[in-house]
C-alpha cells in the first residue's frame, strides 16, 4: 500500500508537463512468488481466512505462519542443544538431533499456524449456537406478546 502511496506522490521531472510521470519500478520483495506457490496448494484458506475474518491475504498469512514457525523451531532448539551440551553429550550426537528435530519442529509449527483460521472458525460457531438459545427466547416472547 506504502508503494501505491509513493507513486502516486511523483513529481513532475519537467516544469513543461502537465501529469507526473509515473515511476515504471516496482517495489520487489524477496521470496513473494514462494509464499504465493506455497498458498496455491491450499485452496481452501482463501475462505478459511474470510470466515474467520482474519484480515490478510493467504500469500501473506503464510508468510506469517513461515516465519513465526521458525522462530518456534529456532528457540526450541536453542533450547535442546543447550541441554544436550549442559548434560555433556557428544556434538555429532547433538548436531544428529538437531537435524532431525528442526524440520519436524518447523513443520508441526507451520500446521499448527495453518490451523488457526478454522479453529477460530469453529470458536466463533459456538458463539453463534450459545447466542441461539437467547435470540430464540427473544423472539418467543414477542411473539406471545404481539409485537
Amino acid at each position: 500500500m506504502s508503494a501505491k502511496k509513493a507513486l502516486k506522490k511523483d513529481s513532475a521531472p519537467n516544469p513543461y508537463v502537465s501529469t507526473p510521470l509515473r515511476s515504471s519500478k516496482k517495489p520487489r520483495r524477496a521470496f513473494r512468488h514462494i509464499f504465493s506457490s506455497i498458498a496455491k496448494r491450499f485452496p481452501n484458506l482463501k475462505k478459511e481466512l474470510e470466515m474467520a475474518e482474519i484480515g490478510s491475504t493467504p500469500a501473506q498469512f503464510i508468510r506469517k505462519g513461515l516465519i513465526s514457525s521458525m522462530l518456534l523451531s529456532a528457540v526450541l532448539e536453542i533450547i535442546i542443544v543447550w541441554v544436550f551440551i549442559s548434560q555433556n553429550v557428544d556434538i555429532l550426537t547433538t548436531l544428529a538431533v538437531f537435524l532431525v528435530t528442526f524440520p519436524l519442529i518447523f513443520l508441526l509449527g507451520f500446521n499448527t499456524s495453518l490451523f488457526k483460521p478454522r479453529a477460530k472458525i469453529i470458536h466463533r460457531g459456538r458463539e453463534i449456537d450459545k447466542e441461539i438459545v437467547f435470540a430464540g427466547r427473544h423472539l418467543l416472547i414477542e411473539l406471545r406478546s404481539g409485537v
